[in-house]
Order: structure tokens, then sequence, then C-alpha cells
């Protein structure tokens, strides 16, 4: 290794300790932080790190199969979508498993991201109606015009 590598590294390294919150290098610190929270809030802590851990290393294994599908000629066997339908699982108790952490239920959690991305939706519908508006306007393209006037229908759905 080169001595400029070295230095890089050496660098960086020093970077990252200054950088690095005290719970993530202490362990006292850590257990201060669980505390407060456990004090000031109605979260579970160990539940919520046992979830967060969890959901983090079975989507790792999940998009693991994926990929090896995709990018690495894995068949997309009975046997691989079974191993993919077993990780969705493990990635579903770990997402129930936030939920309580949290004292969330989890039919409101759903609730609250299909209202997220219907509204979302309703976005892309309107800026797309504004952008083929003008565009047909410029263009003088009743389709476009039509096309826009349908999107903008969308929106206000």
């Amino acid at each position: 290794m080169t001595q400029e590598v070295k230095d890089f590294f050496s660098t960086y390294s020093d970077f990252v300790a200054k950088v690095t919150s005290e719970p993530s290098i202490d362990l006292d610190a850590l257990k201060r932080s669980f505390d407060d929270i456990e004090n000031n809030s109605n979260i579970k802590t160990a539940r919520l790190l046992t979830a967060a851990l969890g959901l983090g290393s079975e989507t790792g294994e999940f998009v693991e199969i994926v990929k090896k599908m995709i990018l690495q000629g894995k068949p997309p066997s009975d046997e691989n979508i079974f191993h993919m339908k077993r990780e969705l699982g493990d990635i579903m108790w770990y997402w129930t498993t936030a939920c309580a952490s949290l004292d969330l239920d989890p039919f409101e959690v759903i609730n609250e991201n299909q209202k997220k991305l219907l509204w979302s939706v309703l976005a892309i519908n309107l800026v797309f109606f504004i952008v083929e508006m003008t565009t047909g306007i410029i263009s003088k393209s009743m389709g476009l015009v039509a096309d826009s006037l349908d999107m903008l229908a969308d929106s206000f759905v």
C-alpha cells in the first residue's frame, strides 16, 4: 500500500472518529440513550433495535436472491420463489415488531402509506397535465390537450 493511500485512510479514519456519535462508540452512552428514549417516550427500544436490525438483514437476504436471479443467472425456480416468500415473511415479522415497538397500529401504518402514495400519484398527474397542456397549446395538438384534460381529471379524483 502506498503512503498516499495510507495517508488517505488515516485522514478518513480521523474524520469518521470525529463525526461518530458518542452512543455509537461508548457502551455507557448507548445505555443512556436507550434509557432516555424509554423514559421519555412509549418506544420500546429493545424491540425497535431488533426490528431495525432484522429488517435490514432480511431485506438484504431478499435482495440477494433477486440480484442473483437478475444479474447472475440464478433460475427463477419454484425453490427460489419459495426462498423469497420465506424472506418476505421474515420482513413482515420484523415490520410488525417495529410497529409494536412504536405502539403503532399496523393497519394505520398501511393506510398512511396509501394516502402518501395517492397524493404522490395525484401530484404527478397534475404535473403531467401542465406539461401536456403547455406542449399541446404550443404544438397546436388537440390530442395532447385532450390527454392533458384527462390527467387533470385524474388528479381531482
